[in-house]
């Protein structure tokens, strides 16, 4: 069970002082001897260890706790806001405050304070997402959709139902899908054997084994025998045939890469996309053609420096990794039986036991190829944005940085920093959080620890 804001920017605080640093409204949830509660950044409890399970805190500034098997909330001070009560409750996800709660076999919403706004009457409320219309699916017997008052604006008596978005929600009747309007009625009648929710300006449908897209007034953008296998952008969609083949369209239906390839990527930035036939890769450009030939027995993408890692293919170098650039030059060498991404100018590079199937000597070259980190580590991950380098040596986890210097002790565990600067660690047993310059934050004492607020989903949105 997930409790996690997924839609909406996280403003537990009113205000975040352009002053404050990146730990000062930072909450983590501990559990120590089978009991959970909450600490700030200074090791302090906001909320002494007393609950069978504890969650993150969402936007409105309350925390889902569990008491034996009952659901209820509490705010940043520790006080029970909402007494555990319900069965099962979702996150704080309506932008006014409200979470669905499940109790006596019926789903129902209430608000912050814990105030029914829709009593328990559904046999479920389906709010996984936002919709710009304030209505949301309810299954009775059928599926019908509520407003934010609970009232039905619209009846159930439909076998299925998306999401309200560009006005129009797709609903499924008698075996076929189309779209309604707020009001129920059909602006899109309903002829389709599949069709999704409105994403920007265009839904994917198919009908009868053909594929495409339509705009809001239902439309038809394309129809094609070809499957599609993401949203569709300005200029092309990847398809994939009856065969498992790989190709693209373009906006019109039209074929521009026809579907001959095991597998195919997005085009970059530079127009190049990697492609595999049968167990070689190469590269492609928008016309479908060959810019690198396939010579490889792997090719990535190309990063924002203008190298791919790529993979030896035959016999003789067998497993072997380097980085090309976009002419197809081979600019690091071929040689290394594993290697990592190129972040803050260094990627690690490593070697296979290929006996055991174990990792060892791990060290980091800089985008000439050379060694700049000796290899004397038994794993080692890329450099982070604050210039530090999880590793593993003498079976410890510690950090370095670029110029191969231990930063801090050395930990049982250690995962990466985070946008915060905070690195989770364990040692003996137990789970705290380090700093940057290696130091505690949070001491190593509880069974399990993990943000809050904001929580690890929310950090990689949020840059304070």
């Amino acid at each position: 069970m997930r409790f996690k804001s997924l839609f909406f920017v996280v403003a537990l605080f009113i205000t975040i002082a352009a002053s404050a640093g990146p730990t000062d409204n930072v909450i983590f949830r501990v559990e120590i001897d089978g009991k959970w509660g909450y600490l700030n950044a200074k090791g302090e409890y906001l909320v002494t260890p007393q609950f069978d399970h504890a969650y993150e805190f969402s936007d409105c500034g309350l925390a889902c706790v569990k008491l034996g098997n009952k659901y209820g909330f509490v705010d940043t001070t520790g006080k029970i806001v909402i007494e555990p009560q319900f069965d099962y409750v979702s996150d704080f996800i309506f932008t006014n405050n409200r979470t669905v709660v499940h109790i006596n076999k019926k789903y129902g919403v209430i608000d912050k304070t814990g105030k029914y706004v829709i009593e328990p009457q559904y046999n479920y409320i389906f709010i996984g997402k936002p919709s710009s219309n304030g209505l949301a699916p309810i299954l009775i017997n059928k599926k019908g959709f509520i407003n934010k008052n609970g009232n039905i604006v619209i009846e159930p008596i439909y076998d299925d139902a998306g999401h309200f978005s560009n006005g129009l929600a797709p609903v499924k009747q008698n075996g076929k899908w189309g779209y309604i309007d707020t009001t129920g009625k059909f602006i899109i009648q309903p002829t389709f054997d599949n069709a999704q929710d409105f994403f920007e300006e265009f839904a994917a449908v198919d009908i009868k084994h053909k594929y495409g897209y339509i705009d809001s007034t239902g439309k038809v953008i394309f129809f094609s025998h070809f499957r599609i296998i993401n949203e569709l952008n300005k200029n092309y969609v990847r398809i994939i045939s009856k065969k498992l083949k790989y190709g693209f369209i373009n906006i019109k239906g039209n074929i521009i890469v026809e579907p001959q390839y095991n597998w195919i990527g997005e085009f970059q930035e530079n127009g190049l996309a990697c492609v595999r036939q049968k167990d070689i890769w190469g590269y492609i450009d928008t016309t479908g053609m060959f810019v690198i030939k396939p010579q490889f027995g792997y090719a990535g993408d190309f990063s924002s420096d203008g190298l791919a890692k790529v993979k030896a293919y035959g016999i003789d170098q067998y497993g072997k990794y380097g980085f090309i650039n976009t002419s197809g030059e081979i600019v690091i060498p071929i040689q290394y039986d594993c290697i990592g991404n190129f972040s803050n100018g260094l990627a690690y590079i490593g070697e296979i036991n290929y006996l055991t199937n174990k990792y060892k000597n791990f060290g980091y070259i800089d985008k000439t190829g050379n060694i700049v980190i000796k290899q004397q580590f038994q794993k080692a991950y890329d450099f982070g944005e604050n210039g530090l380098a999880r590793v593993v040596i003498n079976n410890k986890y510690a950090f370095i940085d670029k110029t191969g210097n231990f930063v801090g002790q050395k930990f049982d565990q250690a995962w990466d920093f985070q946008e915060n600067g905070l690195a989770k660690i364990k040692i003996d047993g137990k789970y705290g959080y380090i700093d940057s310059t290696g130091n505690y934050v949070i001491e190593p004492l509880y069974d399990y620890i993990n943000f809050a607020y904001p929580s690890e989903y929310e950090l990689k949105k949020i840059r304070w």
